[in-house]
């Protein structure tokens, strides 16, 4: 009778610390990441979102820089690192002719529309534009003169868009 005692002892141990570990599994971040097995995006209910609303520049003389800051947040407001963003704009290279160009903000390298970008440990992602006052078409010296919209996905998270006019 004694072995049965110590055994049912022993198996209610066993299954308190398994139900504790289970509990303990449940707790803590529940947000989850989708990804295409290259790329991991923002999880469902975060948000991606630009620095500024809309940019106008008007009567440019000579190239002008844009810069501009992507942040993605999660449904509690937090920042959402290391989640991969596409970036897409029409009229930028290699449109031909290209009336802007993307760059990485941190290593000045072009970027061809569309291209992909990961967050930093804070959710932020900054990059520019170069817009040159005259384009080469039709003509050398055609002044440059457009509106387009640089949207931004990630996963199913809710995408953002900037309203890009240059006159």
């Amino acid at each position: 009778m004694m072995m049965n005692k110590s055994k049912v002892i022993s198996s209610i141990a066993i299954l308190f610390f398994a139900l504790l570990l289970m509990c303990l599994a449940g707790c803590g971040d529940t947000t989850t990441f989708t990804g295409d097995g290259k790329n991991v995006y923002a999880p469902a209910l975060s948000k991606v979102f630009f620095n500024v609303t809309d940019v106008t520049i008007s009567a440019p003389t000579g190239t002008v820089r844009q810069d501009l800051t992507l942040f993605v947040i999660d449904k509690d407001l937090l920042p959402v690192g290391n989640v991969h963003l596409r970036v897409d704009a029409m009229f930028a290279f290699p449109f031909n002719p290209s009336l802007f160009q993307f760059y990485d903000a941190k290593t000045n390298a072009p970027l061809a529309s569309p291209f992909t970008a990961l967050t930093g440990d804070y959710g932020t992602y900054e990059f520019y534009v170069l817009i040159p006052a005259t384009i080469s078409f039709p003509t050398p010296t055609t002044p440059n003169s457009f509106t387009t919209n640089i949207d931004v996905t990630s996963g199913p998270a809710t995408p953002a868009s900037l309203k890009l006019t240059f006159n």
